[in-house]
């Protein structure tokens, strides 16, 4: 099974209309590494991500690890396989290799390095506790976890000899929870730890699927303190030795613990009441950056019984807006943010505390007075205003580049880069052009100034169905001469969802198939590419094949980012998330890209159209805004 390429964001767009941002928190080929206690490759991962979706990581032997082996390995984290392991483990993964597997495809020998100052996990020797896995890829197959012996030095190279010799847990295919290929989306499952450890340890996980011979493997740098799945290490570049959790592990199921921030200038919020329970909230800027922040807040019951509930309110006065939250549902009309506990950490004992995290555009500022209410009180901040409504976009996004803008977005590295703010009539002209590739139907290209992504304008396709109705527009200036790889990045708003049959609503001319289009769009209510030389698919049109793939969210902006390489590789982004049916590596995978390799394809993309192209039912509107093309990723 070959390895899928994923670039994960943090960022989640606000829902339209009520402001409300889903609760998400951090976190086709089996993929897959241990979440929980994570993995080497797993808390590197999260340490090292940043709001523009690069790796730069904080936490000194996660830096290490990228300087010798590079960032691709985080960026596939879940990517740590053996494609001939077939279960084996000692006399088949050398000895001071085993935190990388030896892998061949993907360089995760920085993983290998000796060194104490690994992002660790606090456990309790003996204890009950929830494994996560993460399930990038579902498939059938046993989990097996092994311990290193009393007396290990995690100063020293790990061997065969330096674990037990049997595993403490194993279990064959548990259930799951979450979306497959989602960072959040893992097994689960109960199991003891092993009894009488103390101290540093590694804990070494092997999955061996059942359909095929591939085998993912991983360390787990854990401690044996008392603690209950605490993670130090991730984020401040600290291991330490004080149990200071982490934000954004998985959310579908609760932590095993609740967790408190680390130390920084804070604002306490007001006691609300409710019976003998009552809360306070306090206020975290863990990080910053331009156009963005990141906010810890801590949730303390100061009453004498238990809460079941609580809610906490505050209001920005600095233009601030919330993107994204995780351990609350969080949502913002006008000034005013509310954030409201989530099924399982409602219920905090007296003097507990619970942790929820957001994301946030605009300067982090001062920290905004918080009220925080119990047991289905009101707090006396953040509650919205009759004149209250949400602000103009809904999209959160960060560029990976920084420099000139031109449509509100920066893009330093692209060779063209267009917002539509240069439009001065409603009919495209200037730099854009409009075009029919085959055929022209009844659907229009126009200049929308009451919709946009960023700035005041778009363009606004509308689309119509019926064989061979299509309306695109595309940049007046050559692209031809970009080079033999090819970066894209647009931004996408459409009212209907994808249908069954094939649409599309972007194109490139390919010169080296031909002056045949390469067609990105949808079929089955998925999208897909298509490739118009002998209507090829991505991925194929099967049940499994479209499950690899994702639908195109409605009403609501989406970033589009796609790579096609003369070397004959493709890869597709979605909201910064690389979706693994759309992506072709060279080596055909069933229900992937089989079909697409059935044939040489070395690509030579000569342009960029978007708009609507039907060829049967499929009437829609979009609006297009953030048009950037160049020859390496340019982001979101």
């Amino acid at each position: 099974m070959t390895i899928r390429r994923r670039l994960a964001l943090w960022f989640a767009a606000a829902m339209a209309g009520t402001g409300a941002v889903v609760v998400l928190a951090t976190p086709a080929s089996a993929h897959g590494a241990l979440m929980q206690p994570g993995s080497r490759q797993y808390l590197c991962w999260k340490d090292g991500l940043n709001a523009t979706g690069a790796i730069q990581p904080k936490n000194p032997a996660c830096a290490a690890a990228v300087a010798q082996q590079g960032t691709n390995s985080l960026y596939n984290w879940f990517a740590m396989l053996r494609s001939d392991g077939a279960g084996r483990t000692s006399g088949f993964i050398p000895d001071n290799k085993m935190c990388s597997a030896d892998a061949k495809l993907y360089d995760f020998s920085g993983f290998d390095l000796v060194r104490t100052d690994w992002p660790l996990t606090h456990l309790t020797a003996g204890a009950t506790m929830e494994f996560d896995y993460s399930n990038w890829a579902a498939h059938p197959g046993t989990f097996y976890l092994y311990v290193t012996k009393d007396g290990f030095d995690p100063s020293q190279p790990i061997t065969w000899n330096s674990l037990e010799s049997t595993p403490f847990l194993q279990v064959t295919n548990p259930p799951q929870v979450g979306s497959v290929g989602t960072n959040d989306g893992h097994y689960y499952w109960s199991g003891k730890l092993p009894t009488g450890k103390s101290g540093r340890h590694i804990i070494y996980s092997v999955w061996s699927r059942s359909d095929s011979t591939e085998t993912f493997y991983g360390c787990s740098d854990v401690t044996f303190d008392g603690g209950n799945g605490q993670v130090t290490g991730v984020g401040d570049g600290n291991p330490g030795s004080t149990a200071t959790p982490t934000n954004g592990g998985p959310t579908s199921r609760p932590p095993s613990s609740p967790s408190s921030p680390g130390a920084s200038s804070s604002s306490p919020g007001n006691t609300g009441g409710g019976g003998n329970a009552g809360c306070t909230a306090s206020y975290t800027v863990t990080s910053s950056w331009s156009g963005g922040f990141q906010a810890d807040i801590k949730v303390t019951n100061t009453g004498t019984a238990p809460t079941s509930s609580w809610k906490v309110g505050w209001n920005y006065t600095g233009g601030q807006t919330v993107a994204q939250g995780w351990n609350a549902t969080v949502t913002q009309s006008g000034t005013a943010v509310s954030a409201a506990n989530v099924s399982w950490n409602g219920a905090i004992p007296a003097g507990g505390s619970t942790n929820f995290g957001m994301l946030g555009n605009g300067s982090a500022g001062t920290a905004p007075t918080l009220s925080c209410a119990a047991n289905g009180g009101t707090p006396t901040t953040g509650s919205p205003t009759a004149s209250s409504s949400p602000s103009r976009s809904t999209s959160a996004s960060a560029s990976a580049s920084t420099g000139p803008t031109q449509g509100g977005q920066t893009c330093t590295t692209a060779a063209f880069c267009d917002g539509f703010e240069s439009q001065t009539g409603s009919t495209v002209s200037g730099v854009w052009g409009t075009s029919y590739a085959n055929c022209q139907g009844s659907g229009t290209a126009t200049v929308d100034s009451s919709v946009a992504h960023s700035g005041s304008k778009s363009v606004r396709i509308d689309g119509k169905g019926g064989y061979c109705n299509h309306v695109l527009v595309k940049p007046a200036k050559d692209l031809s001469g970009l080079g033999s790889v090819w970066y894209g990045r647009f931004y996408v708003r459409h009212t209907t969802a994808l249908p069954a049959q094939h649409v599309a609503f972007a194109a490139l001319k390919d010169s080296g198939d031909g002056g045949k289009d390469l067609r990105m769009g949808g079929q089955n209510g998925a999208l897909q590419w298509n490739r118009e030389s002998d209507d090829a698919t991505l991925p194929a049109q099967s049940p499994n094949g479209v499950a690899q793939s994702r639908p195109l969210p409605t009403n609501s902006w989406n970033c589009v980012e796609f790579m096609v390489d003369g070397r004959g590789l493709l890869t597709t982004w979605l909201n910064g998330t690389a979706i693994p049916g759309l992506t072709v590596d060279g080596t055909p995978t069933a229900d992937i890209d089989q079909q697409w390799l059935a044939r040489s394809w070395k690509p030579a993309p000569q342009d960029l159209r978007l708009g609507w192209e039907a060829y049967g039912d499929g009437d829609d509107t979009l609006w297009y805004d953030d048009v950037a093309v160049g020859a390496q990723r340019i982001g979101c």
